[in-house]
């Protein structure tokens, strides 16, 4: 075959090759405008959850620790940890001295627990009675908290016996039901001087039992403030506001207003202006007032 006819049959296969490209491409591009790539969104029923997420710290029921009552010896402990303690069994006798004739009588348990950390031994001595020379710790671990601190602005939403879902860092990708248990009805003091914001402390009972959360664990705790079911629902990235007035634009091109209720994270509910699947567009928010045109 001559040259110049092998140069034009390619041409034409790469301009066939191109234009079945550029199809393609301009086929893509409609169908996203049309919604088959998610630009368009629906109007559907659905479950609205409203909720305030506070990081926190896992507690027990009951804890004491145990420390010095004045500078001495450690002359007998009585427990190891793991240890599970009736109400009156011994803990640790301290001793101003070793070998005297003292009356020493040991500490004991107030209330059925476990050991949960020994941190002395025997013969050792302790000079005071700060925290440092902390001997050993006894937490009644039939029931968990978590203990948290809530900002003002979110205090008002979080009522007691609210359910809320915890997550501990520990335990990755699982779930633990709680209720809220307890609000304080003051806010925690603060540094006068320091830009904190004001906090409120509330305490959240965990429904879930289970031996691997343990005292001291962080955990982050989603608690309801709101719900509403099966309520006609528009993500937030279909709907704009324009004069103080909510809108959405429907695939047509006719911008509709629209009267929201309950707003979350991720949606709004529709009280009116549009009803179940209708067909919107994203709104463009950096052209907004093209959105009717």
């Amino acid at each position: 075959m001559p040259l110049l006819q092998i140069f034009k049959a390619r041409s034409v296969v790469v301009l066939l090759f191109s234009l079945s490209v550029s199809c393609s491409w301009m086929a893509k591009i409609k169908g996203t405008q049309e919604g088959t790539n998610g630009i368009a969104g629906t109007v559907q029923r659905k479950e609205l959850l409203q909720q305030v997420s506070i990081t926190g710290q896992l507690v027990a029921k009951r804890r004491l620790d145990v420390k010095p009552r004045f500078p001495g010896y450690i002359v007998r402990l009585y427990v190891k940890v793991g240890d599970r303690l009736k109400v009156g069994d011994p803990i640790v006798t301290f001793s101003p001295s070793l070998g005297g004739n003292e009356l020493n009588y040991p500490v004991r348990a107030p209330f059925a627990g476990t050991v949960t950390q020994v941190l002395r031994a025997e013969g050792e001595y302790l000079v005071d009675t700060g925290e440092q020379n902390l001997v050993a710790r006894l937490e009644d671990l039939s029931e968990l908290s978590i203990l948290a601190t809530v900002p003002e602005l979110d205090i008002a939403k979080i009522k007691v016996g609210q359910t809320a879902m915890a997550r501990v860092s520990a335990l990755v990708g699982e779930r633990f039901e709680a209720v809220i248990q307890e609000i304080s009805m003051s806010a925690r003091d603060k540094d006068r001087w320091s830009s904190s914001s004001t906090e409120f402390q509330i305490k959240g009972a965990v429904r879930s039992k289970d031996a691997r959360l343990l005292p001291g664990m962080s955990a982050l705790m989603d608690i309801v403030t709101n719900r509403r079911d099966q309520v006609l629902a528009l993500p937030h990235e279909y709907i704009f506001m324009e004069d103080g007035k909510y809108y959405a634009t429907l695939l047509g091109g006719e911008k509709r207003e629209i009267k929201v209720g309950l707003q979350t994270d991720e949606a709004a509910e529709i009280i009116d202006g549009l009803v179940e699947g209708d067909r919107v567009r994203t709104v463009d928010f950096l052209n907004i007032k093209g959105l009717d045109d």
